[in-house]
């Protein structure tokens, strides 16, 4: 009767070696729980015992204690003399074995019970049945109920159960349908009244082989139907929607889930409020966020909530982010840092609130945070190429210094950044459009030199002492300008200041010194050596601005500039190096030029022959064959450096 169930078996999970698979015959030989391997310890056999031995003897007068010599057969046999019913015994030990994953023993089990001709019952199937379940074996498994027909053991609702959650087991390459489908078929036929768990098995199964749109509508047409989904399926459906990156569909179950009034696992609003914040699902975060603060919630990780604030940030819900600080802060006691703050920065700019975003950077130095340029990025993004949104982050910083507030000077700085991008009107109105034909781009500037020197000019009004990155960021809108004189006088304020400079301040006034189109250029050079007799490496751009300044003169230097690049270990841009190669082209065709104009003249080759000099054609040596073009362009171009 076990024959297809021993022939069908996966012995490959059980650490024990693999036996035959053969049907045992009808002899006193020894079983396959007695071919353990004795390298076992004795103690694991004893405390094996001491469970299974209750379970085989319920008369609580019966000796159990067992000799260390005692073989392991007997350990795991059944005494007939001692047990009222051998059979529940069985089934209790091959439940034992089922539910520690040891499925020779199970077989062992089974030899046992076809020697001593005790017939299986419908309990005993279904432990079986569960013993594929973890494997995902459902060929196997419907082998075995048909065993159960040859038996005349009618399944009932439990096997079929077990059946279906077989097939959610099985690996998602080896999942089929049609199994499942047969095996609800055989639901219907037997005429078996469906109940909550058998909608939970089916649904596991679907959800397992990836239908889940199938599975949505399925659960749907159990509410239809009056009948109440469980937990566990909404759980099913909403941990695959978001492992199919599919948030909405998540937050929709979650919302028809609260509907039905079921009591929702905490993990749930985690769960949802993740996938919600790797879509950028702004509602589905803000909904969550909510259920998590009114439950009071107090263990969802740091980084989940660092995913929210990001996704706050970016639809501009300062209200949402604050919310999600004050959670980390009281609830994870975790210290601020400066990626905690910058989203709420980013946030009030989302919700055009620059009086607050500017106001977020002081707030984050008072805490001990470094603020810098970078910080302000999001602002510069914002207000850069718009003259009103400059205007307003200007007044913004007023209505600050009105409430007495700090100004940071990094608020301010970004304010004259933003002046390098700001495109001049046109006489007609409108901007100027340095990318419309006939626009002469040499004198096009994108920089409002006005906003910057104004806006300098109120640094003591607004409580803020300019430093070195405000001169820097004035000499980029002088550069930007082309405004050379300006830059000059920045930069002697800054010195009379004493403030030093950096090594971007020497690149912007080498840029500055090389933007004038005149051949007025010589600063470039003493801006270069002041800035290595202050140990500072000079970039490659400052070495290719040189460069390309000295080419377009026709000045030597550029071949002293190259070298000393190169010794820095600064390698040519491609522009730079497409640069070069069109001047020397363009001085080739120029040299060639001015050959075929000499070789023209009338007294070009009587004066080659009064001096004695053999002519460009004669100086090829009339042994080199013709056809061999290489060797053909190779003399003329040797002849023509003899000729010079």
């Amino acid at each position: 009767m076990f024959r297809r169930y021993l022939h069908s078996f996966n012995p490959f999970f059980e650490p024990f070696p693999r036996h035959s698979p053969h049907f045992p015959s009808q002899s006193n030989s020894p079983t396959a729980l007695s071919q353990w391997s004795p390298q076992r310890p004795t103690q694991r056999v004893k405390s094996l015992d001491l469970i299974t031995s209750p379970f085989m003897n319920p008369n609580p007068t019966v000796n159990i204690s067992v000799e260390s010599n005692a073989s392991k057969s007997q350990l795991l046999s059944v005494d007939n003399n001692q047990l009222d019913n051998p059979l529940v015994a069985y089934n209790r030990k091959l439940d034992f074995c089922r539910r520690n994953s040891r499925y020779l023993a199970i077989k062992g089990i089974c030899e046992e019970m076809q020697q001593t001709k005790i017939k299986p019952d419908l309990q005993t199937y279904n432990i079986l049945l569960s013993s594929y379940e973890p494997l995902g074996d459902v060929p196997s498994s419907l082998k075995l109920l048909d065993d159960m027909a040859l038996a005349g053991i009618t399944p009932d609702l439990t096997t079929y159960h077990i059946l279906l959650r077989t097939c959610a087991s099985a690996p998602r390459i080896s999942q089929d349908a049609h199994f499942r489908e047969l095996i609800f078929d055989l639901i219907h036929n037997a005429n078996l009244k469906l109940n909550t768990i058998t909608h939970e098995c089916y649904l596991e199964a679907l959800v397992a082989n990836g239908e889940l749109e199938r599975s949505i509508e399925y659960i749907e047409n159990l509410r239809k139907k009056n009948i109440q989904p469980t937990v566990k399926m909404y759980d099913n459906l909403i941990q695959s929607a978001i492992s199919l990156d599919i948030s909405e569909e998540a937050f929709k179950l979650l919302k028809m889930a609260e509907e039905d009034q079921l009591p929702l696992y905490v993990n749930l609003y985690f769960e949802v409020l993740r996938g919600c914040s790797d879509d950028y699902n702004i509602e589905g975060v803000h909904y969550c966020w909510n259920k998590i603060i009114e439950k009071n919630f107090t263990n969802l990780d740091e980084g989940a909530c660092i995913d929210a604030l990001n996704v706050a940030a970016r639809f501009g819900k300062p209200q949402l982010a604050a919310q999600i600080i004050v959670y980390l802060t009281e609830h994870r006691k975790v210290s601020l840092e400066s990626h905690h703050l910058e989203p709420l920065l980013e946030a009030f700019i989302g919700d055009n609130d620059l009086k607050q975003a500017m106001d977020m950077l002081s707030i984050m130095r008072s805490t001990g945070l470094e603020v810098n340029i970078k910080t302000a990025s999001p602002i510069i993004d914002v207000i850069h190429t718009d003259p009103e949104m400059i205007d307003k982050a200007y007044f913004a910083l007023e209505s600050l210094r009105k409430e007495g507030k700090p100004i940071d000077i990094v608020a301010f700085n970004a304010i004259i950044i933003a002046c390098r991008d700001i495109r001049p009107k046109s006489r007609v109105g409108g901007v100027v459009n340095s990318d419309d034909p006939g626009t002469n781009k040499r004198f096009t500037s994108n920089a409002d030199l006005h906003r910057a020197v104004e806006t300098y000019k109120a640094a003591e009004s607004l409580g803020v002492k300019p430093d070195v990155h405000t001169f820097n960021a004035l000499l980029n809108v002088c550069v930007a300008a082309q405004h050379r004189e300006l830059g000059e006088q920045f930069w002697k304020e800054m010195k009379e200041k004493n403030i030093r400079p950096t090594i971007e301040s020497y690149r912007r006034m080498i840029f500055l010194a090389c933007s004038q189109i005149s051949d007025d250029y010589e600063d470039a050079f003493i801006y270069l050596e002041e800035m290595k007799s202050q140990n500072m490496l000079p970039p490659p751009s400052v070495y290719e601005r040189i460069v390309k300044k000295c080419v377009q003169h026709d000045d030597a230097r550029a071949k002293i500039a190259l070298e000393e690049m190169n010794n820095f270990g600064y390698k040519p841009s491609p522009a730079l190096r497409d640069l070069l190669r069109y001047e020397q082209g363009s001085r080739n065709l120029d040299n060639q030029s001015f050959d075929r104009q000499r070789r023209r003249s009338p007294g070009y080759y009587e004066e080659a022959k009064g001096t004695g000099q053999e002519s460009p054609l004669k100086a090829i040596d009339t042994k080199i064959e013709l056809n061999d073009l290489d060797q053909f362009f190779s003399a003329i171009t040797k002849s023509k450096i003899t000729r010079k």
